[in-house]
């Protein structure tokens, strides 16, 4: 994993606060994202943080903030957005370019949404993506009236990018290889 960086994208509180983002095991992926957070830095490799841009009131503002147990230190850029493609109208490929990244390990939230789209879009730039699976969450689907578990849906995603798109390992086997 040489020249990779790390990128979590949106591990924000809105994801553990019930509500129509909630994701059932946010506190799970956390946990593993902030085990592979802690080597990274202690490694000094890069660390990128995406952040989503949630329409929300004053009152909620909070809810876009970076989880706490991964908040970003002071020398780590953080990419805003507005779409769940974390290359969409930011500057992420430019930075990763600079800093002659051709491989990310991605970790966030959420798998059906903008780990997905990412993830693929990575493709496009021939950047090589390992991605975190148990250091991801997804929300239950409801598809023709028919409640598809968040379960469920993060197994489908975490399948259909591996191999294709993506190295998909697990925390452990990450911190192998760092």
């Amino acid at each position: 994993m040489e020249n990779a960086a790390l990128l979590i994208i949106d591990i924000q509180n809105i994801y553990f606060h019930e509500g129509k983002f909630y994701l059932p095991d946010a506190k799970a992926a956390v946990n593993n994202a902030k085990k592979i957070l802690d080597v990274w830095r202690d490694n000094e490799k890069t660390v990128i943080h995406v952040k989503h841009h949630f329409h929300l009131s004053e009152q909620e503002d909070y809810l876009n903030c970076i989880n706490e147990k991964v908040a970003p230190l002071q020398d780590e850029l953080v990419i805003e957005k507005k779409y769940p493609n974390s290359f969409l109208e930011t500057n992420l490929l430019k930075n990763l370019q600079q800093r002659k990244i051709s491989h990310v390990v991605i970790v966030g939230m959420m798998s059906n949404m903008c780990i997905d789209t990412t993830v693929r879009a990575c493709q496009n730039y021939g950047i090589k993506v390992t991605l975190i699976h148990d250091a991801c969450a997804a929300k239950p689907i409801t598809f023709y009236n028919e409640v598809i578990t968040a379960d469920i849906v993060h197994k489908v995603f975490m399948g259909a990018l591996d191999g294709m798109f993506a190295d998909v390992i697990d925390t452990k086997s990450v911190l192998a290889y760092v």
